[in-house]
């Protein structure tokens, strides 16, 4: 099928969706689809060229959320607080490029095996990290779980040498890195817990040309208690991406959510 088709064929499961039961069309639908096409048309070629992706970023990410809240009409403030997190994501997204620091890129190549990541992990990667608003980070030992996923169940991470996560292990220098430089950090809070998203996107040299690999590091905590390193996993899709930080909210900094991290800077 080519564009041309596609267009054809888009263009018509957007009437049907207007489609009255009845077979007549909804005209309010209709005139909103006019509007917007009529706007498109209107832009030049340049514009269109950035704009569209945009759109199309925001277009996925309301189809996150319609997912996960599994409703067919989101409320006005389930678009915004949407639209909104993707405006974060856009202005605070950091690529760093891996290959000027070779601190990252220094597991980049042959697989390392377990007992190679695990000493790393104990002496390079356990300790106490800050972020860019001096709040502390414990990364301890049971933080090595996350090298370990059993395929046979859920992902449960049980740490057995068939479990083990080759490229994860190979991305372990990223992990503190992102907690210290990331400014693309999200928030969620659940109950008494609230977890911590930092976000970053390495640029992987490959011999096909550079690629995205779209990091995070997940904290986790209670307020007023030391926040402790949970996971860390990366995406090469960036749709993924979008998927996993849209129950987020971007974090912003304020006295509520400064205090969270207060006991571990005393």
């Amino acid at each position: 099928m080519n564009n041309k088709e596609h267009i054809s064929k888009l263009t018509g499961s957007l009437l049907e969706r207007g489609q009255r039961p009845d077979g007549a069309y909804d005209e309010a639908y209709l005139a909103i689809l006019v509007r917007h096409l009529h706007l498109l048309s209107q832009l030049s070629r340049p514009n269109l060229r950035i704009a569209v992706p945009v759109f199309s970023d925001a277009m996925r990410m309301l189809h996150h959320r319609q997912e996960r809240i599994n409703k067919q009409q989101l409320k006005r403030r389930d678009v915004i607080g949407a639209l909104g997190l993707l405006k974060f994501h856009m202005e605070a997204v950091h690529h760093c490029d891996v290959k000027l620091n070779p601190l990252l890129t220094q597991f980049m190549g042959p697989p390392i095996n377990e007992t190679v990541a695990l000493d790393y992990y104990e002496k390079s990667v356990i300790g106490e990290v800050m972020d860019i608003y001096k709040r502390k980070v414990v990364i301890d030992e049971d933080g090595m779980r996350h090298l370990y996923k059993e395929k046979a169940s859920d992902g449960k991470h049980v740490m057995l040498p068939e479990n083990f996560l080759v490229h994860r292990a190979k991305r372990l220098p990223w992990i503190r890195y992102a907690i210290e430089n990331s400014k693309e950090v999200y928030r969620l809070a659940e109950e008494s817990w609230v977890t911590y998203a930092y976000a970053m996107v390495m640029v992987v040299p490959t011999a096909s040309g550079p690629i995205n690999n779209y990091f995070l590091v997940i904290v986790r905590g209670k307020k007023n208690q030391p926040f402790r390193f949970v996971t860390a996993y990366y995406m090469e899709d960036d749709d993924d991406f979008l998927r996993r930080i849209e129950p987020f909210a971007p974090f912003l900094k304020s006295p509520e959510t400064a205090s969270e991290f207060q006991s571990s800077l005393t």
